[in-house]
């Protein structure tokens, strides 16, 4: 297997490697592999990106399917230049993941993770650029009370004042189906008057959190009144 190396301006940071070739190819197998596994997967947009914006999307973190659902939503809705944040391990254990935008974070050395998230910032001045993150950091139960965020995204939001932060949420189940069906709620772009990192943060999950119960609600319906992504 070849040796992954850190990016010589980022310190500890496994850069992305976007492969054209590769990304057509995958998403030929992505949208297969939805159509297979999902009964339906539905969605409600509050936001669309014009040519000019670039944009953060920020997620819950519950499901192996959030490794895939971003990749997803970029190639059918979005189509931005899009790049996305995993733990270091995971990017050694599955190396093709930088062919279509992903790049590491190793957040056990501070100093790491710093440099991943001063790389995240720089990859937002590329044309069309959109960033992906889980700011819980881990996976965790989709029904949790309250979402509790890590440092970095509210670190990005004070230093990207130009870029869109908007919230994407999922839930999926197979209440009326033998397949889950996968539901995707994106809401508006967030503006917060506030420049304290921990009150951006706090701002930041109340968004996320408010999104969360509007897609649990939706779920609980046969027939939700949302477009059909798939």
């Amino acid at each position: 297997m070849k040796r992954l190396t850190y990016h010589p301006d980022y310190s500890g940071v496994i850069p992305a490697s976007e492969s054209k070739i590769f990304d057509i190819i995958f998403s030929l197998y992505v949208r297969n592999l939805y159509r297979r596994r999902f009964d339906r997967v539905y969605l409600h947009s509050d936001y669309i990106p014009s040519s000019l914006d670039t944009s953060i999307y920020f997620l819950n973190h519950y499901s192996w399917w959030d490794a895939l659902t971003p990749y997803l939503l970029n190639k059918k809705l979005f189509r931005q230049n899009m790049r996305a944040m995993m733990v270091e391990h995971q990017v050694r254990k599955f190396p093709f993941f930088r062919k279509i935008g992903v790049f590491s974070v190793d957040k056990e050395h501070p100093r790491k993770s710093i440099n991943s998230l001063r790389y995240a910032a720089d990859s937002m001045f590329r044309d069309k650029a959109s960033l992906y993150i889980y700011p819980q950091g881990k996976i965790e139960d989709e029904h949790i009370k309250n979402l509790r965020f890590e440092s970095g995204l509210a670190w990005l939001y004070q230093h990207l004042p130009n870029v869109d932060f908007v919230p994407i949420t999922t839930t999926m189940n197979t209440r009326y189906s033998e397949k889950p069906r996968l539901y995707v709620k994106i809401g508006h772009r967030v503006k917060l008057n506030l420049t304290n990192k921990n009150e951006i943060k706090v701002e930041l999950e109340k968004h996320l959190d408010s999104l969360r119960k509007d897609v649990q609600f939706v779920a609980e319906q046969e027939f939700p009144l949302w477009n059909r992504l798939i």
